[in-house]
């Protein structure tokens, strides 16, 4: 079984560049208020739904708030067979601090 691996912005944004799928788990007003572009709003209602969607080889980028809830997620990936997940650490608190000109606002 894969290890939590946790990354830092930096690192998530050349992911992204690279076709990682981007999972926010924030609360939908959240979400709305301000995400990535390549975000997909992930619910518990909606996550083995997305699961299914992806390759077990698919690098997946988990975000929250602030990094902590995102690691059960990322985990849960990881407990269903997903081998490249990762937690990104200062979730979009930080992504928006070091690199706001990547959120927008709305969906």
């Amino acid at each position: 079984m894969s290890e939590l691996k946790q990354i830092n912005t930096e690192t998530a944004r050349e992911l992204l560049k690279e076709d990682a799928i981007l999972f926010d788990i924030r609360d939908i007003n959240s979400f709305i208020h301000y995400h990535h572009p390549k975000a997909i709003h992930l619910t518990s209602e909606n996550i083995q739904e997305q699961a299914n969607l992806l390759e077990f080889d698919k690098t997946i980028l988990i975000v929250c708030y602030h990094g902590i809830s995102s690691q059960s997620v990322a985990q849960w990936f990881i407990n269903e067979g997903f081998k490249d997940v990762y937690s990104v650490d200062g979730g979009m608190t930080a992504w928006k601090d070091r690199y706001n000109e990547d959120c927008i606002e709305g969906i």
